[in-house]
């Protein structure tokens, strides 16, 4: 897996050209003028450190154009989303309509579900072509090359919001659940592990190990039922994996048996 230090992850606008190469740039979509290339509203309140705004913007161009997003989410909402269910079908799409009408780049937390978006489209075409689209491109362009553009960008706009200091939410565990899932279809096991690694650790970090009640911090006890709900199928998704991912028997488990025996937690329901 690539690594980098943290906070040491530069991607320049003036670099995204076909005359000077960019890994993160995939030069289908842009030969056929697929990326989005979307004007960022420059009035919007900025709450993220303003020297990070030019690799934020630069990442966002390297989006792909709208009608194969919508194309990759609706193909997710409809024969993916069921296998984990680690977003609510509703609420994705709710915040997908109103993240991309307003494309907050200056915004922490938009930026983040930006992230989450481009790991849902990588992960959602790796089940493409299916029965229900059987062609295997997506607007001229081929699916594998859709796929592989979205992991790297959102790989890249990963590690500018990490860099920014930013909150961390559910929204991070499920994009790292994510990409833990796309690691595990393409065979990448000893990734995934560590990717699983650090979902849980953040899961850990959130206090999703433990049952929000009434007695919750004050940090916990405006989570609304939905919320705690999404939360624990988070949790229990990455307590499986932790458990079935093969390591070979190199590593232990990042989730104690003690840290839930006792029932800390409930076991997700069906909305």
């Amino acid at each position: 897996m690539e690594s980098y230090a943290r906070g040491k992850w530069v991607i320049l606008q003036s670099s995204i050209s076909l005359d000077k190469p960019n890994p993160y740039i995939n030069y289908d979509l842009q030969k056929f003028g697929l990326l989005s290339n979307e004007e960022i509203d420059p009035s919007q309140v900025v709450d993220v450190p303003k020297q990070l705004l030019p690799d934020i913007k630069a990442c966002f161009n390297l989006l792909p154009k709208r009608r194969i997003v919508d194309c990759l989410v609706q193909h997710f909402l409809k024969e993916v989303n069921w296998i984990y269910e680690l977003v609510h079908s509703s609420n994705l799409l709710t915040r997908y309509e109103s993240w991309w009408t307003a494309l907050a780049v200056n915004q922490i937390e938009e930026v983040e579900f930006c992230v989450l978006l481009l790991r849902i489209c990588a992960y959602s075409a790796q089940f493409l072509p299916s029965r229900a689209y059987t062609a295997d491109t997506i607007c001229g362009v081929s699916i594998t090359s859709i796929r592989e553009h979205c992991s790297r960008v959102a790989s890249g706009l990963s590690r500018v919001y990490e860099s920014t200091g930013g909150p961390r939410s559910l929204t991070g565990v499920q994009h790292l659940s994510f990409a833990a899932c796309y690691l595990m279809n393409e065979g990448r096991m000893k990734e995934a592990w560590y990717v699983i690694g650090d979902a849980i650790r953040l899961a850990q970090d959130l206090g999703m190990h433990l049952e929000v009640t009434a007695a919750a911090t004050a940090t916990q006890s405006h989570f609304n039922d939905l919320e705690k709900e999404m939360r624990r199928r988070a949790f229990w998704n990455l307590y499986i994996w932790d458990r079935s991912v093969p390591n070979k028997g190199f590593f232990t488990f990042s989730v104690a048996h003690n840290l839930i025996s006792g029932g800390p937690i409930l076991l997700p329901c069906t909305l």
